[in-house]
């Protein structure tokens, strides 16, 4: 019977710290160019809540907005022609039906993590921080699981791979999505 190899688990150890270093190093990097493109703490933008407002309805057992449509807005004969609706502000992004409200672009993200938050710690979430939140969760998961397969791999193409890593961390729409900030970008993170 040959001799056990003995340096074979210090080279699987050591490999592991290596792709355990470059997936931590990735994946601080992109959160932190996350957290630049999504200007977390101060966004200067107070229409950036609409995963609040679907929240806050849902807390109130319903699924209208709470924003009250303008009373010009509801006089029109058609409010969904643009040409009669100069002057008149309204709420984007929103269906207006029978004097109320409807988001249309689907309750996961504030069912998911809005309302958790809210309800755990009493913090409103608004829109980027959601996307930030689903975006680095994503981008984990798919750096974990891209780890996971370089460790199964032959030593060769194990390297071959590496790029793959930084590719997922930074070579992403990720950041043109976190730094625009529009309604619909919040599912489509919840999404990835």
């Amino acid at each position: 019977m040959p001799p056990a190899d003995r340096s074979k688990p210090f080279r699987l150890r050591a490999s592991r710290l290596l792709y355990e270093a470059i997936f931590t190093g990735s994946l601080a990097g992109a959160a932190l160019m996350y957290a630049w493109c999504t200007h977390f703490y101060s966004t200067g933008q107070s229409d950036w809540i609409s995963y609040q407002m679907l929240g806050q309805a849902f807390l109130a057992g319903h699924t209208h907005l709470g924003t009250v449509p303008d009373p010009r807005l509801l006089a029109l004969p058609n409010p969904y022609n643009p040409a009669g609706r100069d002057g008149i502000r309204l709420l984007w992004d929103a269906s207006l039906y029978q004097g109320k409200y409807y988001l249309y672009f689907g309750p996961v993200p504030a069912l998911l993590l809005w309302i958790p938050v809210k309800l755990a710690t009493g913090f409103d979430l608004h829109d980027l921080q959601l996307n930030f939140i689903f975006c680095l969760a994503g981008t984990y998961f798919l750096l974990r699981i891209l780890a996971g397969l370089m460790e199964r791999q032959p030593p060769g193409v194990r390297w071959e791979m590496t790029p793959a890593i930084f590719a997922l961390g930074f070579g992403t729409w990720i950041f043109q999505m976190l730094h625009q900030g529009g309604i619909y970008d919040v599912p489509v993170a919840g999404a990835y």
